[in-house]
């Protein structure tokens, strides 16, 4: 017995140390981390500081606490001009403002998807960036950027149109896409109020493009950041008259708004010309942009 017990010690020591060799090898940093490039703008010194002491792995840990904690402001600047009214000069369903009750149930959900779906794929997906390459050394390619940065913005919208307007089909949405159109009037705290499902299969969409050209890592960090801001511009229900309004096919918030007003129409994340394309667009405040199908 105790021979049997001896090998029973001794195997799981041998399991934990390859577990420790396992983790220490898929979590270290990115291959091509360079430490010794002197950084060269304000960005480059935070972006080297923390990733030298902290390395890659925490720095994706501490982009994902800074991202969730720009959403919650966001969340929580909308929630005071709901409140005291600072923006109802733009208010777009001026007879709905959200509840006290609907906050708590929102918070309730948000807690479940970003702690319990959200932050096990943070740590789950580092050693995939690790695989397939991402860079994080210095210098950052801002030659790259915009244009690393728009591709990532068409192919989401583009993969978004397809996976939402699939999310509108009978059976996905009365099981998945319902919960997130349980508020018909959209508040900005409400952007990520979903099933989990659906953070998977609509977080597929964003992280689509990155996949395939696999930009800088701050690129890509950017890019996560802006569209979990743009989400939560978007469900606002403010049609706060912005710069962007102004690029060529942006649909903007109005457009997203009549999306949870109607249940349908503008399937895409921010532009109109894939719900032009198929038929599915329409502006409240004029007539359908192309007629076609609307289901």
């Amino acid at each position: 017995m105790e021979v049997i017990q001896s090998q029973l010690s001794e195997m799981n020591r041998w399991n934990w140390d390859q577990w420790k060799t396992f983790v220490k090898s898929q979590y270290e940093d990115f291959p091509d981390s360079r430490r010794d490039i002197v950084p060269s703008d304000p960005i480059e010194y935070i972006w080297n500081y923390i990733a030298t002491n902290l390395g890659d792995f925490y720095l994706l840990v501490g982009f994902y606490l800074f991202m969730n904690t720009c959403y919650m402001i966001g969340g929580i600047f909308f929630w005071f001009c709901d409140r005291y009214k600072w923006l109802d000069r733009w208010k777009i369903q001026t007879e709905k403002y959200p509840t006290n009750q609907d906050y708590i149930r929102c918070s309730l959900n948000l807690f479940q998807n970003y702690i319990l779906i959200i932050l096990p794929l943070v740590y789950i997906s580092y050693p995939l960036f690790r695989q397939l390459g991402f860079s994080s050394s210095l210098p950052i390619p801002w030659n790259l950027f915009i244009r690393d940065f728009m591709f990532c913005v068409i192919v989401e919208d583009i993969a978004h149109y397809f996976l939402h307007r699939a999310l509108h089909t009978p059976w996905l949405y009365k099981n998945i896409h319902k919960v997130h159109h349980t508020f018909a009037a959209p508040f900005g705290l409400a952007a990520s109020y979903s099933h989990p499902a659906e953070v998977l299969i609509l977080g597929f969409a964003t992280f689509l493009g990155a996949l395939i050209i696999r930009p800088h890592f701050f690129t890509f960090l950017c890019w996560v950041l802006y569209r979990q801001l743009d989400a939560v511009g978007t469900h606002s229900g403010y049609d706060i008259p912005l710069p962007v309004n102004w690029i060529p096919f942006y649909g903007g918030i109005a457009l997203h708004d009549y999306h949870h007003k109607s249940f349908i129409w503008n399937y895409s994340s921010r532009f109109t010309f894939m719900d032009v394309m198929f038929g599915t667009a329409k502006d409240p405040k004029k007539k359908k942009l192309q007629k076609g199908l609307k289901k």
